[in-house]
């Protein structure tokens, strides 16, 4: 099963990751702890898109495409943006990090997703969650 949402208003499309998880559970009853990952995952991905990739500029756009063969789900976004160096976002939990804002949505991807890569060129941040777990 595959898909895409497009967020065209910013955050003001936020219901739209309510409407897609939704419409995962229809075929595929998640655990709590796998809806709990797919929301954080998608949250941060789209809220750092919006946010730090679009500058939260009007009329910029973010693209979801998803693919679900369960249990494996993989999650493409990308935007209108600079880009970033991916591998670049510090840990935040060095200690002398610990108060500083950024790198947290990065730090959280790479935590709950089983690969997460960032194609510069294409702005395009591939992540792939199991939710069997």
């Amino acid at each position: 099963m595959t898909g895409q949402i497009v967020f065209e208003h910013g955050l003001k499309d936020w219901p739209l990751l309510d409407q897609f998880i939704q419409s995962v559970e229809e075929t595929h009853p998640l655990s709590d702890k796998a809806k709990f990952a797919l929301r954080l995952v998608l949250s941060e991905a789209i809220a750092n898109a919006i946010k730090h990739g679009n500058r939260n500029e009007e009329g910029k756009k973010v693209w979801l495409n998803w693919t679900l063969n369960y249990p494996d789900v993989e999650l493409n976004i990308q935007d209108e943006g600079k880009g970033f160096e991916f591998n670049e976002v510090s840990d935040p939990t060095q200690i002398d990090l610990l108060q500083r804002e950024g790198g947290r949505g990065v730090f959280l991807l790479k935590k709950y997703c089983v690969a997460v890569e960032y194609e510069h060129d294409s702005k395009n941040l591939r992540c792939h969650l199991k939710l069997d777990v």
